[in-house]
């Protein structure tokens, strides 16, 4: 099988239908879906059950105690054999040609080690485009250079090669449940390139109880997650005017999570840009973080 389409979800069971649909809708079908249940307390369990009894689809179910979106990737990954592998979350759906648009990229770049994966575009439920499209297309670029340093915005919709994403596994924090997924996709760009596509084959719905709704809330509760995210950006070819956002962002969640200030000058990615932006930093934190 080619390909595995990776749902992690919690307490959406009265919307998974919608994906469900959308899937039913491929023009090509070579694929399994596999749903990670992040402790769900809903029916998500008979929901996924009466899609299975339908035979229509290849479906996996996968169950884990309550961790976060990243672990319940984790969990997924672990188990996927196909050749590549797409996230495609549970208040979401795909378009009609999404899984042909897929194959037809992979055939060219199937065989080049050099490629970890490919970038499609996403829209809204009216179809307007999520933020910018690739200066080009198909463009092959790094994540760092297309998405940071060139400043393409919005989400997009990302399909990876499966053997290069178990290379990178999420960073787990004891008692933290959150972390953005570039994260990986950052630690990627230093040894691969993406495959970038000016077509749209995934609609994004931001629901009221999803993680882009609350992101503010979560950043602040996963103070640790957000610095080791910092640090990557830091370590990577971001431009310097990001590495330094990297370094204030660092400093100001080191503070939020109380580390030491020896702590944070000790761990962090560059020490001299540390001292220069220690206080502005700090008025930062206090002026907008403290409460």
């Amino acid at each position: 099988m080619k390909l595995t389409i990776l749902t992690p979800t919690y307490n959406r069971g009265y919307i998974l239908d919608r994906l469900y649909e959308s899937l039913l809708n491929q023009t090509d079908n070579d694929f399994e879906w596999l749903i990670v249940d992040d402790g769900s307390t809903d029916d998500t369990l008979n929901i996924v059950e009466s899609f299975k009894k339908e035979n229509k689809l290849k479906i996996r179910y996968i169950r884990q105690e309550n961790g976060g979106k990243h672990r319940a990737l984790n969990v997924g990954i672990c188990t996927i054999e196909s050749d590549l592998t797409f996230i495609v979350d549970s208040d979401d759906y795909l378009l009609p040609e999404a899984v042909h648009e897929i194959f037809r990229t992979h055939q060219d770049f199937a065989y080049d080690e050099n490629i970890c994966g490919y970038s499609f575009l996403r829209c809204y439920p009216n179809l307007d485009i999520n933020g910018s499209k690739f200066k080009s297309s198909p463009y092959i670029s790094d994540y760092v250079s297309c998405r940071i340093n060139e400043g393409v915005d919005g989400d997009k919709a990302e399909v990876y090669k499966t053997s290069v994403l178990k290379k990178y596994p999420f960073l787990e924090v004891q008692g933290e449940n959150f972390l953005f997924e570039d994260y990986v996709w950052i630690q990627m760009a230093s040894s691969y390139k993406t495959v970038h596509i000016n077509i749209p084959i995934y609609v994004g719905d931001y629901l009221e109880d999803g993680l882009t709704k609350n992101i503010k809330r979560k950043k602040i509760n996963n103070p640790i997650g957000m610095i080791e995210r910092a640090n990557i950006i830091g370590q990577s070819k971001a431009k310097y005017s990001f590495k330094v956002k990297a370094m204030v962002m660092y400093i100001v969640y080191g503070m939020i999570a109380k580390k030491s200030v020896h702590n944070m000058y000790e761990n962090s990615f560059n020490k001299l840009l540390f001292i220069f932006l220690f206080i502005p930093s700090k008025i930062y934190y206090c002026l907008g973080f403290k409460k």
